[in-house]
């Protein structure tokens, strides 16, 4: 379908350049037009049909628009738009890669690419997603060596316990053994010390040094709980409000919702009013969780760095997220709360009425339209020509050809069908 564009730079104002869902709220949502729904549209309107048979290719490029959606859906259920499904992807490739790599590890080399796969996980990205190079080499963050010093020293603490539990033992054959497990014993007592806050060497030193060295050590120690707890502070602040965002637009996508229905007609007591906005919002909220992709895409916008650009993102990521599964959770919602449209083939009505009236405005002189018979459909000639009409508004200057008209096929089936 081609999306209208404004003849002028600036006509609407940039809140509303991406309409949402709940704009045209319909409690019963439209069906996705399968080759077999437009086969039987094909059946129940002889001038569409006639209009697919004078250009084949106008009709091989509806079916196969029509195709693709309904192949399209189950995928749409997993990804809510392209860029969660190349996260998925990026990051499925990047565990089968970090797993294949793991394989190997059985050898010096193997071990090594290993630990390169993992220090590429841990590197420092900027508020873009861009890798942070220093001195031409990528900065590899804290976690990596955090996870290093703990693999060496929990190795450490291992063969500590084996020879401790021999010595205990004392099951040598020979004093040489025996001998052999001390020296060994000792040495790693030496790394084990070498890796502590306190190296031997320090206490060798002077008291008054040894005292001084201990104060710049607390000092150092301090400062860095502190920059440590400053930065977990700025962290908690700023995911505080993402959250408090993200709750206030999901409140006021589901009060848009409940507002459309009650212009539908829709009956919504106070108490339905109340409860409703909560029951919509939790279910809502364990719909995204349930879904891992989503999940993935915001574990990865959320180790970006703080900013207002990262906060973009994740806000931007957060909304189309809503814009998928709000509609449907509140259908279900409404639906279990009896929340019916009382007048919807009035409403229904209107709607097809507005639709001719545009029609009539925008069609050219001697073109034929619908009559304003009160019929629940547009007809394909006044779907057609309104559709033509939007495209060369949209277009103004560019011939309306026979690539024009494969572009507002999807547009002319929706007028055809919205009920």
């Amino acid at each position: 379908m081609v999306v209208e564009e404004p003849a002028e730079p600036v006509v609407e104002p940039a809140v509303e350049e991406a309409p949402a869902p709940e704009d045209d709220f319909q409690l019963e949502p439209e069906a996705v037009v399968t080759p077999e729904l437009l086969s039987q549209l094909v059946t129940d309107n002889p001038e569409f049909g006639k209009l697919l048979e004078a250009d084949s290719r106008l009709k091989g490029q509806l079916y196969k628009t029509a195709r693709e959606a309904a192949e399209l859906k189950p995928y749409r259920e997993i990804f809510p738009d392209l860029d969660s499904a190349r996260t998925a992807q990026d990051h499925s490739s990047t565990w089968i890669d970090v797993r294949e790599t793991f394989l190997g590890s059985t050898t010096r080399q193997g071990t090594l690419a290993s630990l390169s796969k993992i220090a590429e996980l841990s590197y420092e990205h900027d508020a873009e997603g861009n890798v942070v190079m220093q001195n031409g080499k990528p900065v590899i963050g804290e976690d990596f060596f955090g996870f290093v010093d703990n693999v060496v020293g929990l190795d450490l603490e291992h063969r500590v316990h084996d020879v401790s539990a021999r010595l205990s033992a004392n099951n040598y054959r020979t004093e040489e053994e025996r001998a052999r497990d001390l020296r060994v014993k000792d040495a790693l007592d030496v790394l084990r010390e070498e890796s502590a806050a306190t190296s031997p060497a320090l206490e060798a030193q002077p008291e008054a040094l040894r005292r001084k060295a201990e104060e710049l050590e607390q000092r150092e120690r301090a400062l860095n709980m502190r920059q440590h707890g400053e930065k977990v502070e700025e962290r908690r602040s700023f995911e505080q409000g993402l959250q408090t965002e993200a709750q206030t637009r999901i409140q006021d996508g589901i009060g848009k919702i409940i507002a459309n229905v009650e212009k539908q007609g829709g009956v919504v007591s106070p108490y339905l009013k109340n409860i409703l906005p909560k029951a919509i919002g939790a279910k809502l909220i364990r719909k995204i969780q349930a879904n891992p992709a989503l999940q993935d895409q915001m574990l990865s916008l959320q180790r970006l760095p703080i900013g207002d650009a990262s906060r973009q993102r994740r806000l931007a990521a957060i909304d189309r997220a809503v814009q998928q599964y709000l509609p449907e959770v509140a259908r279900e919602e409404l639906r279990e709360a009896g929340v019916q449209i009382a007048n919807a083939s009035a409403a229904k009505r209107a709607k097809v009425d507005a639709q001719i009236d545009s029609t009539k405005k925008t069609e050219p002189k001697g073109s034929v339209g619908p009559a304003g018979s009160g019929s629940a459909t547009m007809s394909s000639s006044a779907a057609f020509d309104h559709a033509q009409a939007e495209w060369q508004r949209a277009n103004p200057g560019r011939p309306f050809d026979k690539l024009a008209r494969e572009q507002i096929l999807p547009r002319v089936l929706q007028l055809m069908t919205s009920r």
